[in-house]
């Protein structure tokens, strides 16, 4: 097991927004060589198990309800689950039905959430690991707006298309392959 302490030479903040904090860490391998300017994204909020997110698989009349989200940083539109940071003082939980009504119109209770289990969406940079929920027979109250920058509209879509999208290369999120992998490999116990 590596020893943190002995790791970390230096540490400066390179930028931070009201979410996140970027590092510049100077660290020692374990060959003693020192590598200057790791980056390092930190959510500013994170459990002890370093959960700052959520990710909700939402099943509507057995098909998955996805959202096509323009990513800046690609400059292009991807197909992607409901996601969002966990609020301080919130559980995952509470997230999870927070973010899935903001992020779609849909309201959910506890009991209909399914944990899936985590993903660490990108380890070698981000300090973060977003919990996965399913939210079983889910049903839209209200009509999707758009209110989040880069939220294009909501879709059903059944298996076949999901695996299609995904072989196609139109479903490629970290975080939204691994909840539809667990999801797939897990249905008989949800």
């Amino acid at each position: 097991m590596i020893d943190d302490s002995k790791l970390l030479l230096k540490r400066r903040v390179g930028c931070s927004n009201s979410l996140l904090d970027v590092y510049l860490d100077d660290i020692v391998s374990e060959t003693n060589e020192v590598i200057s300017n790791y980056i390092v994204v930190s959510p500013k909020i994170k459990n002890s198990g370093n959960e700052s997110g959520v990710v909700i698989l939402p099943i509507i009349e057995e098909s998955i309800l996805l959202i096509n989200i323009y990513r800046h940083p690609l400059k292009e539109h991807a197909w992607e689950l409901p996601r969002g940071f966990i609020n301080p003082s919130e559980t995952a939980h509470e997230a999870a039905i927070r973010e899935l009504n903001e992020e779609t119109g849909i309201s959910t209770t506890e009991d209909r959430l399914v944990d899936l289990g985590l993903v660490a969406p990108e380890p070698g940079v981000l300090a973060g690991k977003n919990h996965i929920f399913l939210v079983k027979d889910c049903e839209i109250n209200t009509e999707f707006s758009v209110n989040e920058y880069g939220h294009k509209e909501i879709r059903k879509f059944s298996r076949t298309e999901v695996i299609q999208m995904i072989e196609g290369n139109n479903i490629y999120d970290s975080n939204t392959l691994v909840a539809i992998y667990k999801y797939f490999t897990m249905i008989s116990i949800c």
